[in-house]
């Protein structure tokens, strides 16, 4: 019994451990090649802040969590566009989903949090994607999210 109890002790030991730290390196190996500098914040994720032109800045997330979908490995870059108490509004929903039909890469969805309502642009892709890839989503996330904030907030660059 005594065994099994320090044996049970040592398991979650090491799977605190490695749960700690999931950042996915395959990512973090990408964003040092394209020279990006981020930050990682407590999910484990990837933050970067992109110059758009204009004096506007975007923030973009890079998910190290991945989903699996008939065995493909797929990650989540993504930006918020705009925050909303309550609902979408009719207009900013009609807004996005014509701009979804005319982007290549990503596509728009909402999300609630506490209340609020989040438009979030967001780019699906393998999640061993090679540089070129990253960077091509970094650049249609940052561009896509940053141009829809700017015409629902009345140029407001919160995000």
């Amino acid at each position: 019994m005594k065994r099994l109890f320090l044996f049970v002790l040592f398991f979650l030991f090491c799977f605190s451990l490695f749960s700690a730290d999931q950042t996915d390196e395959r990512v973090m190996k990408v964003l040092n090649s394209l020279g990006f500098s981020y930050d990682i914040d407590s999910d484990n994720d990837f933050r970067l802040i992109l110059d758009v032109g204009s004096g506007r800045t975007q923030l973009i997330f890079i998910n190290s969590g991945t989903n699996t979908s008939r065995s493909q490995e797929i990650r989540e870059v993504w930006s918020m566009a705009a925050k909303y108490p309550g609902s979408v509004p009719q207009a900013a929903a009609q807004t996005v989903l014509l701009d979804s039909y005319d982007k290549i890469i990503g596509s728009w969805y909402a999300i609630e949090s506490s209340g609020n309502y989040i438009l979030i642009f967001c780019a699906k892709i393998p999640a061993d994607a090679d540089s070129t890839y990253v960077n091509a989503a970094i650049q249609a996330v940052a561009r896509g999210a940053d141009s829809m904030e700017n015409i629902l907030t009345d140029g407001a660059d919160e995000y």
